[in-house]
């Protein structure tokens, strides 16, 4: 393909996003967006003078950038964020101003929550449900204590609060679920919204709670199950809050999805108190034997199970004392690769450490 090809492909893009009158008649820029994309690096140079350009051509630059971060195998976010946030300063246009947040999240770069902060106040709800859509995916929880860090989780608080029921929905749901960050003010904030209109924000909330082990997730997650209103997510919350109390009602569940019964099963065994006895021994002796047998290995080797505050397995990490990175294993699929058998589960392991396999 040549450059003549490119500027033909953005012709008709921009003929057709000039005449778009609705989101269906704006689709077909996307396919062709989709052409123009694999030019790289002339798209990129393409779609950063669009964003000097007109209205309409500075929503077809705002896309083409999109396109080319999604996914971003060729690391053009940086470059696309710091273009967009440039002429975002001024912009008022509703329309661009969507644009100009959808394409932000798509970056996954943290120079585009200022602008994110910013628009998340517009008038316009189709704007506030794009930044409530891109904050999550702009936000680093390495970076969580730089203070746009901080503003965007409150933004996404504030957010959560809002007039329109499917921005506060998207807001509950990236707090819960794609932000690994917590504080009582942030759990308060999901307490306010277990009481919200709508059930898939009530549903959020839940699950926001049960994944920073707040027992105030337990009365409503237990009214769910025991009325029959469950699926995946009610169970990633039930293996998430481990609670005995819940357990009988997950055994007691009526019209479970088969597709979704090993959730089910896993949520059971999370709350089952009589099962956590045997899930440690089997810990214990997991961790006894793999050490024994890394001590007789020529090299050095740290061993230990851990489990992330935000996550419900248990993954195992082994670490050479020459400084090499770390390998790790999720324990679980571990256990099953080996079929719950303590040794073959350490032999497996021995097996991928002789192969240099780093994740199993």
């Amino acid at each position: 393909m040549t450059n003549a090809a490119l500027d033909r492909i953005l012709s008709e893009a921009i003929e057709i996003c000039r005449a778009a009158a609705t989101p269906e008649e704006y689709e077909p820029v996307r396919l062709l967006l989709e052409e123009a994309k694999l030019f790289g690096r002339e798209a990129l140079d393409a779609a950063v003078g669009l964003l000097m350009g007109n209205t309409d051509e500075k929503i077809l630059g705002c896309d083409l950038l999109l396109a080319l971060c999604n996914p971003d195998s060729d690391l053009w976010g940086h470059d696309a964020a710091e273009a967009i946030v440039r002429i975002a300063v001024k912009e008022t246009d509703d329309d661009l101003c969507t644009f100009i947040a959808e394409a932000l999240g798509f970056t996954r770069d943290p120079m585009a929550l200022p602008t994110l902060i910013r628009l998340s106040s517009h008038l316009k709800s189709n704007v506030r449900y794009k930044v409530a859509c891109a904050i999550p995916n702009c936000w680093s929880r390495e970076n969580s204590n730089q203070p746009f860090e901080g503003m965007a989780v409150a933004t996404l608080m504030s957010l959560m609060n809002d007039d329109d029921v499917d921005v506060r929905d998207l807001a509950t749901f990236g707090l819960a679920r794609l932000m690994e960050v917590d504080s009582w003010g942030i759990r308060d904030a999901f307490v306010q919204r277990l009481n919200d209109q709508d059930s898939e924000t009530r549903l959020e909330a839940i699950c926001g709670l049960a994944r920073r082990h707040d027992l105030r997730a337990l009365e409503p997650l237990l009214n769910l199950i025991e009325t029959g209103n469950v699926h995946f997510t009610v169970f990633e919350a039930a293996e998430c809050l481990a609670d005995g109390r819940l357990l009988a009602a997950l055994q007691n569940a009526d019209s479970i999805d088969e597709s979704e019964s090993t959730w089910r099963h896993r949520a059971i065994v999370a709350c089952d108190p009589l099962r956590r006895p045997k899930a440690v021994a089997t810990m214990s002796a997991f961790v006894d034997t793999l050490t024994d047998a890394l001590s007789i290995m020529a090299r050095q080797f740290t061993t230990y199970l851990c489990c992330d505050l935000f996550e419900t397995g248990v993954t195992l990490v082994v670490s050479e004392q020459s400084g090499t990175e770390p390998r790790w294993w999720s324990f679980e699929a571990l256990l099953e690769r080996a079929q719950d058998d303590v040794g073959r589960a350490v032999s497996l392991v021995l097996s991928d450490l002789e192969g240099g396999l780093s994740k199993s």
